[in-house]
């Protein structure tokens, strides 16, 4: 009746769910499985290659073919030196996807962990969560770790790592007290003071753990909190003003697909949102430019050939 089957015999599933193994489930591993369970473990690149499925847009669930931004960005995601990243990132670049097989990773492999993911909507940080549960789905039998939480908001491990999602708020997170965490659209959250609030409940608590991380993803929204944070950050440590390492995507360098599944050439595609969508929607959504993704009277192009001048001193 297609059960997979523990090593007593006996049927394995998760609250009826065939494709989940339960806490503390026993199989019989050959020893090719505990090799690559172990492979899989120490690299990351390994277990994406090898067992990792997603929703891909053309193909349905099925292997991932990473672009080159995105294992960077997974490279970042995974240097533990980098515990504070800023991602400025545009629609449609694969971030839930790239956040959702680190998780994965993370969840499969670890333990006694809390990792929190935050959007400036609870269906948008759910969104990541999804994509976590997909690629857990779709892992082998033998590679996949015991559940004993999967629900719409939250999944746990039987090594006892806890993903949970929330919104943004003065209690957000508070009292689980996360190591990692993923803010998605910082910027698009109601008000500045909503993010400060936010930053309160949940920085303070990171920052005092040994191991941690913080992960602000956004596309722009003007000069706000999050430029601020972007302006003295850098691309490592040593060029990092304020200990925040930057990670952005060149807009060129995510494909883009019409309707008849042809890729757009990146100039053809601009052409096209400008006059189908506007410039703001451009600078905002692709471009990922500060100056030009809010409302200004002068356009953001506009204002960024101006230079700033040192002051005339006049004798009157």
């Amino acid at each position: 009746e297609n059960y997979y089957l523990d090593a007593f015999g006996n049927r394995i599933s998760f609250n009826g769910n065939r494709i989940l193994k339960k806490a503390y489930t026993k199989l019989k591993l050959s020893e090719i499985h505990i090799v690559e369970i172990e492979k899989s473990m120490n690299d990351i690149f390994y277990f994406m290659d090898n067992y990792v499925k997603v929703m891909t847009p053309r193909d349905g669930i099925d292997f991932v073919e990473m672009r080159e931004y995105q294992k960077n960005f997974l490279k970042i995601l995974t240097n533990p030196d980098y515990e504070k990243v800023l991602g400025l990132l545009p629609r449609r670049g694969g971030k839930s996807v790239i956040c959702g097989i680190w998780l994965s990773w993370i969840f499969t492999f670890r333990r006694d962990m809390t990792l929190g993911v935050l959007s400036n909507k609870g269906a948008s940080s759910r969104e990541f969560l999804d994509k976590c549960k997909i690629v857990l789905d779709n892992l082998p039998i033998w590679l996949k770790p015991g559940v004993s939480i999967w629900n719409r908001g939250s999944i746990k491990s039987e090594q006892m790592v806890n993903i949970l999602t929330d919104v943004p708020g003065e209690n957000a997170m508070r009292g689980f007290g996360p190591a990692y965490i993923i803010f998605d659209e910082v910027s698009w959250v109601s008000s500045p003071e909503l993010y400060y609030e936010t930053a309160d409940s949940l920085f303070p608590t990171v920052n005092a753990l040994a191991e941690k991380k913080i992960v602000l993803i956004t596309t722009p929204h003007g000069k706000d909190h999050f430029y601020d944070l972007w302006e003295r950050a850098g691309k490592d440590l040593e060029n990092s003003h304020n200990g925040w390492i930057q990670y952005d995507i060149p807009w060129d360098a995510v494909p883009r697909y019409k309707s008849d599944g042809t890729l757009w050439e990146p100039e053809e595609f601009k052409a096209h949102i400008i006059k189908t969508e506007g410039i703001q929607s451009w600078s905002q959504n692709y471009a990922c430019e500060f100056l030009g993704s809010s409302l200004t009277i002068i356009p953001g192009e506009i204002l960024a050939t101006y230079k700033s001048k040192a002051p005339i001193d006049l004798d009157i």
